[in-house]
């Protein structure tokens, strides 16, 4: 009878050891692991801040002034279903919005823009593109077998502003180390 309280007590505390490790692992933070998707901005850029309308932040963000290339890069995925986003306040409200441009599944490696050149034009053509304090642009990248996602920032200004922002704040000097700091995953939800 002793033998076999003594068994299920040790039984019990491994069990409640088992539980709290398995639960210390899954709460550890994300800080210093290694991102499931990177991007590499080829063109030109200024990594800066924007505001975000829709979730009322600051978000770190490529400062561009054309319709910037990029690709993704992940040593854990193939491909990725990104959904492309233009984040603006709504006229003459303290509300933003997120208007859905874009959603497609892309190989890692593939060349993207940050619009397709149809929106693109048509936004620069009526000015609305270059709305830098009232829109922003999100690239959402899903990854693995959750809902789990990467946002990415993009701001979009003329090329006037681009040169003064150039001059007061400097282009980045290590594309790779940009890579790492602009890392903003969002939290997961439903599609």
């Amino acid at each position: 009878m002793l033998f076999k309280n003594i068994l299920r007590g040790t039984i019990a505390a491994s069990c409640i050891a088992a539980a709290l490790s398995f639960t210390a692992l899954a709460s550890s933070s994300k800080e210093g692991a290694v991102d499931p998707i990177q991007i590499v901005v080829d063109s030109d850029y200024i990594l800066y801040k924007v505001n975000d309308p829709v979730s009322r932040q600051t978000k770190q963000a490529y400062i561009v002034c054309d319709n910037a290339e990029f690709h993704f890069v992940s040593g854990s995925y193939n491909e990725a279903e990104t959904i492309f986003y233009i984040n603006e306040f709504l006229s003459g409200q303290d509300a933003g919005v997120s208007n859905r441009v874009l959603k497609k599944k892309v190989r890692m490696g593939e060349q993207l823009t940050m619009l397709p050149e149809d929106v693109f034009d048509e936004d620069v053509s009526d000015g609305s593109a270059y709305r830098f304090t009232d829109r922003c642009y999100d690239i959402r990248v899903y990854y693995g077998p959750g809902d789990n996602y990467d946002d990415f920032y993009f701001g979009l200004v003329d090329s006037k502003t681009f040169e003064k922002m150039s001059e007061t704040i400097g282009f980045p000097e290590d594309k790779e180390e940009v890579t790492e700091t602009s890392y903003i995953s969002g939290p997961v939800v439903e599609r």
